[in-house]
């Protein structure tokens, strides 16, 4: 996993602070932000998947579990891995369903991963809400912790959808490019 620091001389965060004297603010107040970054696209997305409505820590002890258990986290060794296997790791039928379709749709080059890194954002977000088991948060999620992009600004808060002419919605806009590290 990469790790990238955005400083506060940084771009990113000179044009949010800029942009609104209470994030200046904070982020004057809080310093310099950590965002590990995960490079390995198929493991970013099995553990997306393995995340889903879970605690933290539970999803952390069932990646650490399968991290163990198999030889390697990849496609072909989900495909191969029995799901009675899967299911004494922790990940529900319906988890191992979706990491198993995941896996055909990557082997069968349904789904390249290097190649997101040359879409638009939303072409991302279109590819991968197509897969079973993948929502818009999640494709959201991967969008930022494995492809870097600084577009993303979730459209909802607490399982809220924000209207559009919310004030949030509206302070966001003036973020524009970078509304993704306002969230981390």
């Amino acid at each position: 996993m990469g790790t990238q620091v955005f400083t506060d001389n940084g771009i990113e965060l000179n044009h949010i602070k800029d942009s609104e004297h209470k994030m200046a603010y904070l982020i004057d107040r809080i310093g310099n932000c950590t965002l590990n970054l995960r490079t390995d696209l198929f493991q970013s997305l099995i553990r997306i998947i393995i995340g889903q409505q879970l605690s933290i820590k539970a999803a952390t002890t069932i990646w650490r579990r399968i991290e163990r258990d198999l030889d390697e986290v990849s496609p072909e060794q989900i495909i191969a891995a029995p799901d009675d296997k899967l299911r004494s790791m922790g990940l529900s039928r319906q988890k191992i369903s979706y990491a198993k379709y995941l896996s055909d749709t990557v082997l069968s080059d349904k789904l390249n991963l290097e190649s997101m890194h040359d879409l638009s954002d939303k072409e991302v977000l279109e590819l991968l809400t197509k897969i079973k088991g993948i929502g818009r948060w999640s494709a959201e999620m991967f969008m930022i912790f494995s492809q870097q992009m600084t577009l993303v600004l979730k459209e909802r808060l607490n399982g809220s959808t924000i209207s559009r002419s919310s004030p949030v919605k509206k302070q966001c806009k003036k973020w524009a490019r970078y509304g993704s590290r306002i969230e981390q």
